[in-house]
């Protein structure tokens, strides 16, 4: 109580020492404020630049691990702090701390860059999963790649470097049908070692582009990674392509290349593009020149010497019919229709022409796809002696087709596969023969020898499910 009343008795009697000049009263309290700020201003600052004994030692002599890595972060707000607060360079008295931070940073970069070069280095003993030491172990402490990129620009050279040198001598190991085939002494056709070298490299730059984009955050590591692998595949192209002469064996390279883009295309990766566009470049043209090559020689033979007895083909139309076989069903299957549209024409026409050639000449010289009559509306005259001709033999002429089909061609999958498209066309050309008679003045008086379309249809499906 008495020491209570002092106190006011002494503020009293300071207040009124100062009653003469109450505004110096004032700032003195304003002082003691501004004091008040400078210090707790003054500590944080000496909190950010400062690196306590604790902090040192984990940088100096701890492992790296979480705790090191969180530690790092610590040490690199202070790095950054010191590098762009101006009362640093301005300062003499501070010049000890900013050179103790930079021994830290010395040390922390060289022990991070040692640590992830020793994984790298685990990288590169056979029979090691990458993989899962990306993932367990390298993905884990991002933060150090990024320390390094942030604090030691030599250092985060290095390394990249070093994981460049790694990755290329652990892609060139054989890929596993190649492997395979050596181990065992067996062969295999050129586009089954190249769909396996090719799925390979797929699978491989998948899960590498992934990584490297994650854990460098640099894109173009990863075309460092595979640049030895690219060039050597781009020699190969160029020294076994223009030596093929087998233009189904090029087409199906052409359509494994696609069909691998596509999938690569699925899993929004773009990292094989340029390669993906670079093989097509080499394919496309080779196949048109063997494709070519093969037209020439066939419009070169004398057709009567085609024949052995005049019923059987001779063997070298039975090679040309399952060449064009082939060439359609990978039409198909790549969903193209400039691989064969060519070379299927041409056969399936032949087929056509020998049994429904006035039906074909008059629609296609008459009728547009689009059933757009290309002269006058023809009359009646015109048109009944293909209507009543189809009309009476279009059955009987399905089955010679179909036993010219399995008389000439050894593949019957490959025969079946024209055969169907030749159906196909038919079933098109006949209904363009139907409209235009419905244009026709008195067409109507030909309903009757009109075959509906659903008719020939179900005919065309029974032989399909004989195929």
């Amino acid at each position: 109580m008495v020491e209570g009343n002092l106190g006011h008795v002494e503020k009293a009697l300071i207040q009124g020492h100062f009653s003469v000049d109450s505004s110096l009263y004032r700032n003195i309290c304003s002082h003691d404020k501004n004091t008040q700020l400078v210090e707790t201003k003054l500590a944080g600052f000496v909190e950010e630049i400062i690196a306590p004994p604790g902090l040192v030692n984990i940088l100096v002599n701890g492992e790296v691990n979480d705790v090191y890595a969180k530690s790092l972060e610590i040490l690199s707000k202070k790095l950054k702090f010191v590098q762009t607060d101006p009362l640093i360079n301005a300062s003499k008295a501070l010049k000890d701390v900013k050179t103790e931070l930079e021994r830290l940073r010395q040390r922390a970069l060289s022990k991070v860059s040692c640590h992830i070069i020793e994984i790298f280095f685990a990288m590169r003993k056979p029979g090691t999963n990458i993989q899962i030491l990306q993932q367990n172990l390298l993905q884990k402490h991002r933060y150090l790649i990024l320390f390094l990129k942030e604090h030691g620009s030599d250092k985060y050279a290095n390394v990249c470097a070093s994981y460049v040198y790694t990755m290329n001598k652990e892609i060139d190991r054989p890929g596993l049908v190649p492997h395979i085939s050596q181990v065992n002494s067996l062969t295999y056709p050129y586009e089954v070692i190249f769909r396996s070298l090719q799925k390979l490299l797929m699978d491989t730059a998948s899960s590498e582009y992934l990584f490297v984009k994650e854990f460098f955050g640099e894109v173009p590591l990863f075309y460092q990674v595979f640049e030895g692998p690219f060039s050597v595949i781009d020699q190969h192209l160029d020294l076994t392509i223009p030596t093929c002469h087998d233009a189904v064996c090029l087409m199906l390279l052409i359509c494994i290349t696609r069909k691998h883009e596509l999938v690569m295309s699925n899993r929004r990766l773009p990292c094989l593009d340029a390669y993906f566009d670079k093989a097509l470049i080499y394919l496309w043209p080779r196949f048109k020149i063997v494709f070519d090559m093969y037209l020439q020689i066939l419009y070169r033979c004398d057709v009567k010497m085609l024949w052995i007895d005049g019923t059987h083909p001779h063997h070298i139309v039975r090679c040309y019919v399952e060449f064009t076989a082939s060439l359609v069903q990978l039409n198909d299957e790549c969903g193209d229709g400039q691989v064969c549209s060519k070379d299927s024409f041409f056969v399936t026409d032949d087929l056509l022409m020998e049994h429904f050639g006035d039906l074909l000449q008059f629609v296609r010289r008459r009728v547009s796809e689009d059933l757009i009559l290309y002269t006058e509306c023809p009359n009646i005259a015109d048109v009944e002696p293909i209507v009543k001709n189809f009309a009476m033999k279009w059955r009987s002429a399905l089955e010679l087709m179909h036993n010219e089909i399995v008389t000439s061609c050894s593949n019957l999958l490959s025969g079946m596969a024209i055969l169907k498209a030749a159906l196909a066309q038919l079933l098109n050309d006949y209904n363009r023969l139907s409209e235009c008679v419905k244009e026709i003045p008195g067409g109507a008086a030909l309903n009757r020898n009109l075959v509906y379309i659903a008719s020939i249809s179900y005919e065309i499906r029974k032989y399909s499910r004989t195929i």
